[in-house]
């Protein structure tokens, strides 16, 4: 059964930097993804977000790290700003997990919805929100 802990901003950012660069170097290239690590998942990114209310949780299995997700809550309801999964824990409903977590948090929050942003061009995660209900509101 997997469960939710803690990690700090260095250990979150290092987490980051291993998913970030199998997931998107192949869809953005080497230089888009090592800028954006470096602006959005430093371990000072990191600790600033959570500073600004994002809430960040690594997911375990067995005891073992295997991915983090992230929220924050808004006006306008709660943005699901992350939830990467690792390679090798891929495919065993752990995104779904935490994405279903972070929605029933929101909901007992008094959120009024749920949002959050995924690359126009990452075809596997739009199929798979699309498949499980959620619509796609803007593209850009």
């Amino acid at each position: 059964m997997p469960s939710t802990g803690e990690l700090t901003p260095e250990g979150f950012s290092e987490l980051a930097h291993s998913i970030w660069r199998e997931c998107y170097t192949d869809l953005l290239g080497k230089p888009k993804v090592e800028y954006m690590l470096a602006k959005f998942q430093s371990p000072e990114a990191i600790a600033d977000q959570i500073a600004n209310g994002h809430v960040y949780r690594a997911i375990l299995c067995g005891g073992e790290v295997c991915g983090y997700s992230s929220h924050v809550y808004r006006d306008d309801g709660c943005f699901i700003s992350k939830i990467y999964v690792s390679s090798t824990h891929r495919g065993r409903g752990l995104g779904r997990w935490r994405l279903d977590a972070i929605m029933a948090e929101a909901e007992a929050a008094g959120a009024e919805r749920a949002y959050l942003a995924v690359n126009k061009d990452n075809a596997g995660p739009i199929a798979f929100y699309e498949s499980i209900g959620m619509e796609i509101c803007d593209a850009t």
